[in-house]
Formats: C-alpha cells, structure tokens, sequence
C-alpha cells in the first residue's frame, strides 16, 4: 500500500476552468446541433405523417370506390342472372375443354334442369356419348375454331334452335363458346302442320282436271299445278319464275292481256272475273281458255297477286263456229224451201188452168191428178219446212244464233231470177 500522499495538481486553476467552459460550450453546440436535427426530424416526421394520412384517406376513397363498383357489379351480375333466368331460352357457357361454367335461362326447365345445376359438368357427360360427331359436341369444336355455328336438335322430346359462337378473352384468344337454345318445338310442329296443309292442298290442286296458276304482281308465275305443266307441256320448275305474258301469250294477246292483268289488280273488276283467252304451249300450238280470276290479297286487303283457273276449250269454240256455220246453212235451206213451195205451186196453178181449157176431159183429168201429187209434196214440203224453223229456233236459244229466217227467205227470194 502507497502511504504516498497525493500530490496536488500544479496545473494552475484558470486553465481547468477555461477548459471546463470550452467542453460546455461543445456540449451547447452538440445539443443545440441534435436538437435542430430532432427539430428537423420531427418536421419531417410530420410531413410524412401528413402524406400517410392523405394516402390513407385517398386509400379509403379507392376502397369505398371499389366497394361501391363492386356492389354495382354484384348488382348488375345480380340483375343479369334474373334477367338470363326469365329469358324462354337456355344459356350457357363452356370453356375449351367443354366444361360449363355457366347455365341459365327458363329453358332449362323444359327439359328438367334448375339454373346452375350443370356448371362444371363436361359436354360429353351430358349427352351421354364419347362420339365427337354428336351434333351437338361437334358443333361446340367447331365454334372453338371459331365458326359461329346454328343447328337444331331434340333433347327430351324438346326441339331447341341453338346459336353457337366463339367467346375471346382480353387478349383475343378464344377461350370458350357462348351458345343460347330456343324452344321451337311448338313452332316446328306448325311448320309441319302448314306444310302438310300446303302439300295437301297441292295435291288437290293436282287433282284438278283444269289449269291452276297464281301470279304475282308482275305476271311472274308462283304456282302451277299438275294439270298446267301438262297443258303447257313444261315441268314445274320450268314454269314457276316465269313471266306468263312473254312465255305463254302471243303477241295479239301481250298488250289487251296485261291491261286487264292491271285493272283486275286495281279493283276494276272486283274480286273475281271470268273472261276468255288465246294462249300459247310449248309446242307453238294456241288455245283459247276460258278463266276464272280471284284476287290474292294481302292481310291490310291489297291486291298482290292473282289465282286463275284455266279450262281449255277450244274445242267447243270450234263446234260453236262450226255449229254456227251449220245453222246458217239450215236457215238458207229453209229459205230455199220456202221460195221452192212459192216457184212450183205458181206453175201448178197455171197448169190446172190450163188444163180445164182442155177439149181432152181425159187428160185433163190426168193432169189434175199429177198436179195433186205435186201439190201434196209441196205441202210435206211445207210441213217440214215448219219442223225445220222449230229446229232453227231451238239451235238460236241455246247457240245464241240471232239469224232471222225470214230475212234470209226474203233475201233468197230477192235473189231469185
């Protein structure tokens, strides 16, 4: 142990004070120099605590805007399921391994599905079948090569109408196919009904033993039964599209023809209207045709077109123009017996006069007697000729001959030398 007493210091005590002033003043300046930066800090800090809270309140604005757009979707997502789920149809979505993701619409229900019930369930498991050819299936493929497809097909007893298309992605690849299927079945069934009606009623138009033809506005033909191909010596499809004024009218006929085409479909002549006609066959041969005409209307009552039914009678016209000459010449033969009755009994009266002036009683006698027979044939002449006129009369009433005998007989008897 050191009994050595501490020796006092000979540093001079202003010294230690100068420098216990010197470390203070440091000391200041240190604090002073931490408390700026703390000061700085702190504004700093302030600012920042300033912009966090402006971030945070933008931040919750975005947040309520987010939220608000995602009520609106949900909403809108909401509104668009209620709206799918009330359409009469079916709609629904499958993805490029013809998974559904989506399966809505009152359609469903025809064929006893609930909206939603076959959502991650494969097209394939669905129908039932592993043949890529189903209708169906291969009309999905299709679509996902992007062919916008349509077909028909029966499911349950149901016949659906289905709109198929390709459905792309943000970046344009295609990505899934959108179809929509509409029942039909009731529509189909009308179709069917209205064409078995048309073919009925084709048939017995076909039927018909006379020429049936409709026309549209224009003359062109849009209908020709059985009977009018084999008048015009055409088949059907060499008939229908054409224009019945340049096929089958001749010339004489094109322009009065299709005057009377235009004032029947102007209402001139009512709705019907029977007239009579030349026309022209395949062969070159002409026809005279009697028609009936009966107006096509439209459902506000305007004329569109015209249904005629033709009968060929050239025939009869031939026997009307023969019957016709058949009874002039039976008027002039009924003119020539009457001037014949008048030329032989004048002569037979001069005879009979005659012979009373002869002295030979004999053979006047005989001349009376041959004068007798004469005029007894006269008179059977002129019982016939009386059945003869009854004859003529009866030709005039139902051949409409307006001939007058008498006219004819005076005519002859002027004729006469």
């Amino acid at each position: 142990m050191d009994n050595t007493d501490t020796k006092p210091s000979l540093t001079p005590k202003g010294n230690d004070e100068s420098k216990t002033c010197s470390t203070a003043r440091e000391y200041r300046e240190e604090y002073q120099k931490l408390c700026d930066s703390f000061s700085l800090q702190n504004t700093e800090i302030s600012v920042l605590i300033e912009e966090l809270t402006a971030q945070q309140e933008e931040l919750r604005f975005q947040y309520q805007q987010l939220a608000q757009a995602e009520y609106e979707i949900r909403k809108k997502e909401e509104q668009l399921r209620f709206v799918t789920r009330q359409i009469p149809a079916t709609l629904w979505v499958v993805d490029k391994q013809l998974n559904y993701l989506l399966s809505e619409g009152k359609g469903l229900s025809l064929i006893g599905l609930t909206p939603g019930e076959v959502v991650g369930q494969n097209l394939y498991n669905f129908f039932k079948t592993s043949d890529e050819h189903h209708t169906a299936i291969n009309a999905h493929i299709r679509a996902l090569h992007g062919e916008k497809v349509a077909y028909s097909y029966e499911h349950n007893g149901v016949i659906f109408q289905t709109s198929l298309s390709p459905m792309t992605g943000p970046d344009g690849m295609i990505n899934g196919v959108i179809g929509i299927a509409y029942d039909i079945t009731e529509l189909t069934k009308a179709s069917e009904m209205i064409r078995y009606e048309q073919e009925r009623a084709y048939q017995y138009l076909n039927v018909a033993e006379v020429m049936i033809i409709a026309f549209d506005q224009n003359g062109i033909i849009t209908l020709v039964n059985r009977r009018g191909c084999e008048f015009l010596g055409l088949a059907r499809d060499q008939i229908i599209g054409s224009n019945w004024f340049d096929q089958f009218l001749p010339p004489s006929e094109w322009v009065e023809g299709r005057k009377l085409f235009n004032d029947f479909l102007e209402g001139k002549f009512g709705a019907c209207r029977r007239f009579e006609g030349e026309i022209l066959t395949n062969d070159g041969s002409s026809r005279i045709i009697s028609w009936y005409m009966h107006a096509i209307r439209s459902p506000s009552g305007k004329y569109v077109g015209v249904l005629a039914s033709g009968k060929d009678i050239t025939k009869e016209k031939r026997l009307e123009t023969q019957n016709a000459a058949a009874v002039v010449q039976i008027e002039k033969d009924i003119a020539k017996f009457a001037v014949l009755n008048d030329q032989i009994r004048n002569p037979l009266c001069i005879i009979l006069t005659l012979a009373s002036m002869s002295d030979d009683q004999e053979l006047a006698d005989k001349i009376s007697e041959q004068v007798e027979k004469i005029d007894y044939i006269v008179r059977d002449l002129d019982r016939r000729w009386a059945e003869s006129d009854k004859v003529l009369s009866y030709l005039r009433r139902h051949h409409h001959h307006r001939h007058d005998t008498k006219s004819v007989v005076a005519k002859e008897q002027r004729s006469d030398p």
